[in-house]
């Protein structure tokens, strides 16, 4: 090592300073990227090609990239600055907030492709003055995690239960204290949260006692047609539904087509479906296997595919469709098929009319990776579908949509055997050699691909897998041969 010596009166000489300077920079300079000294040519938004008054042309992409650049990025969410109304832990609340923010992209994916409305924010809102709302949603998401994470039914842990107490405590006091807030939006809210827990649980008694009250609820307040809010009106169709399918009794809403008639069909100019017998006929001929089936079968048919080509459509362009236009199409379906159930066990019609509630249940109303038990209608599916003698009236590849539609709308079926052997039976009958015609001929019918590819592919690649050609003397290519030959 050098020592340099120096006194006041004597100053090093100039290789002495560079040595000194160099020893003082050592890693001063390491990792920094020395600016270049090439200056970077300014980029024009203004392309040298002249419009039609002499004026040039502006590259719209480079002028929404530089206001772009002035839109700081958004930090947190909607409730990130609230300043909660009761006495919760803030990382509980933080959790919740977070929980909210991901589990409908997770759990429901159908969720990205709707547009809200500005009014239905307040469900965010409601959280920071609505102590009895905040409770009941800290209760519903504790038991939708243990249910997803931990697969528990019907144990409510004790967080969840202190929870559940307080917020139907509090909804009791705001009630007596006010008798003008029965049927305000805020205790709807409420009740929906408990009546969709009760829901999760599988306690189908609570959730019926939940959803009379909202019966009276919308009753007082002068019918479904007075919601403007309808995030509410959809939560509160699809807790309905749910329960309805589930269960097998007759829906709390649009039960009596004569004293409350069924919600509409979707606007003509939206969906480009007419109400008229002879734009109906036109469309069915169309399609060769809705020319004999019931007309309400074929109309929902045909609204739910355009309804699926528009979100297929949404997709593909990042853009969002009216909340309006879910509400009505799952509506204007779902109560006219539930209602149709007087068509044989085993006929084309009733598995046509089981198939599409399937799928509209899989797009409207299911929460992925959320697992319930038997209900009634996977029973009446099993019934409709197991049966062989179906295929020899059935065109096979609306046999095929009905059985992988089923396949991915009802776990639980996804790990029988019979339906696993008639999915490989008929994709042979319709000669399907890969996931990409499966898909094709599934979109051909009634398809949304953001919600059905992933589970459809995993289904196929499950058919296919360890797969032998079904001998000529097994029973099932037999009876399934025989029919389509006849």
């Amino acid at each position: 090592m050098l020592f340099i010596l120096s006194t006041n009166s004597q100053k090093p000489n100039e290789d002495k300073q560079k040595i000194i300077r160099r020893h003082v920079m050592l890693g001063k300079n390491k990792g920094k990227a020395r600016p270049s000294k090439r200056q970077t040519p300014i980029v024009s938004c203004i392309s040298e090609s002249v419009g039609p008054h002499g004026n040039p042309v502006v590259a719209l992409s480079l002028v929404a990239d530089m206001y772009r650049s002035f839109i700081p990025a958004r930090v947190g969410s909607d409730c990130s600055c609230s300043e909660l109304v009761a006495d919760v832990e803030p990382g509980t609340f933080g959790d919740i907030m977070k929980f909210a923010a991901v589990a409908p992209k997770i759990l429901f994916p159908l969720a990205v492709l709707i547009g809200f409305e500005p009014q239905d924010r307040d469900w965010c809102e409601g959280l920071t003055y609505d102590a009895a709302y905040l409770h009941a949603t800290i209760f519903s998401v504790e038991v939708l995690v243990d249910n997803i994470m931990v697969r528990r039914h019907q144990d409510v842990n004790k967080n969840a239960t202190r929870h559940l107490l307080k917020s139907v405590q509090l909804l009791r006091e705001k009630l007596l204290e006010n008798e003008d807030v029965f049927a305000s939006d805020s205790t709807m809210r409420v009740i929906l949260v408990l009546a969709i827990t009760a829901y999760y649980l599988w306690d189908h008694a609570t959730a019926k006692k939940h959803m009379k009250a909202l019966r009276q609820i919308v009753d007082l307040r002068g019918g479904l047609a007075t919601f403007k809010a309808k995030k509410i009106l959809l939560t509160l169709l699809k807790c309905d539904l749910c329960i309805s399918l589930h269960t097998g009794v007759k829906p709390i809403f649009f039960n009596d087509p004569f004293l409350e008639p069924y919600m509409p069909y979707p606007e003509k100019e939206v969906l480009a479906i007419g109400q008229s017998p002879e734009f109906l006929r036109h469309l069915q001929m169309q399609d060769g296997f809705l020319r004999d089936v019931h007309h309400d079968l074929a109309a929902s048919w045909l609204v739910l595919q355009r309804f699926c080509s528009l979100s297929n459509l949404a997709a593909q362009s990042n853009g969002v469709l009216p909340t309006q236009l879910h509400v009505q199409t799952m509506a204007s379906v779902m109560y006219r098929l539930l209602d149709l159930n007087h068509f044989q066990a085993r006929s084309v019609d009733e598995m046509i009319r089981l198939g599409i509630l399937a799928l509209t249940h899989h797009i409207f109303l299911q929460y992925q990776h959320l697992k319930l038990p038997y209900s009634h209608f996977q029973s009446r599916l099993e019934r409709s579908l197991v049966n062989l003698q179906l295929f020899e009236n059935a065109n096979p590849e609306l046999t095929l949509w009905t059985l992988m539609v089923a396949a991915i709308s009802v776990p639980n079926m996804a790990e029988d055997a019979w339906l696993l052997e008639s999915l490989r039976t008929l994709v042979q009958i319709c000669k399907i050699t890969s996931w990409r015609d499966l898909r094709g001929l599934m979109k051909a019918m009634i398809w949304i691909d953001v919600v059905h590819d992933k589970p459809a592919k995993d289904m196929y690649a499950r058919v296919v897998s360890d797969y032998t050609p079904i001998k000529a003397n097994s029973r099932l290519a037999n009876d399934v041969g025989s029919a389509l030959t006849e």
